[in-house]
């Protein structure tokens, strides 16, 4: 059995702090409109000895047609993991991620997947994924237009950044990082 985390109703979840269990995986979904604003999702503690977490951790937010889940909030993979730990992230209905800093993992390379699935559901993100040992970064725009639009990228230090997708994206604030150079990302 998993951790679970649900917020269906709408303005549900708001404001909440959520620790994933290290040994389970971790569910969370979020597909009330406006639910899980301002939510803070933590993969361990550090301070204390549960600092590994091997199962995956997965975030929903919103659903299609709706507007404004996880807006402003923190999600951070835990501190140190180990295999098959993956950290994936999936956005649907518009402006869902606005303002949200997602952390990837930090140590033992395991990857982080966002996928933005509906026009605008990821535009004005931060994505953090610079740290350590990061192996893998995937950014999926599958919307119409503007699905990854403004967003702030940190591509991990030596491996793979991809930015894909179908989406029309009209950005004024894109912001890409590359701690080794352009030769680490993909667009």
């Amino acid at each position: 059995p998993g951790c679970n985390l649900l917020c269906i109703g709408d303005n549900t979840c708001q404001n909440t702090l959520f620790i994933c269990n290290h040994q389970k995986k971790c569910d969370i979904i979020c597909s009330g409109q406006g639910s899980c604003n301002g939510l803070r999702v933590r993969g361990s503690i550090r301070d204390t000895g549960e600092r590994f977490m091997n199962n995956p951790m997965n975030i929903i937010c919103g659903r299609d047609g709706n507007n404004g889940a996880c807006q402003n909030s923190n999600f951070s993979a835990p501190y140190r993991i180990t295999y098959p730990f993956e950290f994936n992230i999936h956005a649907f209905g518009t402006n869902n991620l606005f303002g949200t800093e997602i952390y990837g993992p930090q140590l033992y390379g395991r990857p982080l997947y966002v996928q933005c699935n509906f026009n605008q559901s990821c535009q004005g993100a931060y994505i953090y994924d610079a740290f350590f040992s990061s192996s893998e970064l995937v950014i999926q725009c599958n919307g119409e237009y503007d699905s990854c639009a403004d967003m702030t990228v940190y591509c991990p230090d030596n491996d793979l950044c991809v930015i894909k997708g179908d989406s029309i994206d009209r950005n004024k604030g894109l912001n890409l990082f590359c701690k080794n150079g352009w030769d680490d990302i993909d667009i």
